[in-house]
């Protein structure tokens, strides 16, 4: 059982600036700890614990978020780590959104291969197939508005994602997993710049998530 992040904040309360910016650094630790566990081991012993690895991070992340409003209340300078910092900027871009190819090949898996496009018009969104790179792959998904989600809804979704947290290249390769899942990220922007994220057999710590949120039941 994980504490709410307000009942985080209230054990920071009572202690001097540098007690709370120790008590964060020590969650910074844990997180990193934890992640470099389940991103970098291709069947990490975090995951027979409960509650589970990813669910632990997210939860670390909130209490991280919440521990900032504290300091603002208190009057403190905060200052970010350079993966919140990359984490902000990655969010301040999302409404400069255009499109977000999404492709997962596992040419091994019963789950077979995932290759999407989905492009934003405005607030409408489109998905279509795609042709992926390795190995080519279009999808029985032909080219359809998405009139349940507008663009800004789905934004707001991915700011919760945290993708600016993601490191832009995952890699598991061991003789037992070579021929395993390649994936791959790719946006693009209105202003004509890209961001991508990419992987062998290694996923960003809440990447279930993202792809829930992108309606792909992978």
């Amino acid at each position: 059982m994980m504490m709410a992040p307000y009942s985080y904040v209230a054990g920071l309360k009572g202690k001097t600036k540098e007690e709370a910016l120790n008590e964060i650094k020590e969650l910074r630790k844990e997180i990193k700890r934890l992640r470099a566990a389940i991103e970098e081991e291709v069947h990490s012993a975090e995951w027979r614990h409960s509650p589970s690895p990813d669910v632990r991070i997210s939860v670390y992340y909130d209490y991280i978020d919440a521990a900032k409003e504290y300091f603002k209340e208190q009057g403190w300078e905060y200052e970010p780590s350079r993966e919140e910092i990359r984490d902000t900027e990655f969010n301040e871009r999302l409404e400069l959104i255009k499109s977000i190819d999404i492709a997962i090949s596992a040419p091994t898996s019963l789950r077979g291969s995932v290759a999407r496009r989905f492009m934003f018009n405005g607030e409408e969104v489109e998905v279509r197939p795609f042709f992926s790179l390795k190995p080519p792959v279009i999808e029985d998904v032909s080219l359809k508005i998405i009139e349940e989600r507008t663009k800004s809804e789905i934004i707001d979704e991915l700011r919760e994602i945290h993708m600016g947290r993601w490191k832009h290249k995952n890699r598991i390769i061991h003789g037992f997993v070579l021929d395993g899942t390649e994936w791959s990220v790719k946006i693009r922007y209105s202003d004509g710049k890209t961001t991508m994220f990419s992987g062998i057999n290694s996923y960003p710590f809440n990447f279930a998530g993202f792809l829930e949120l992108m309606k792909i039941d992978w």
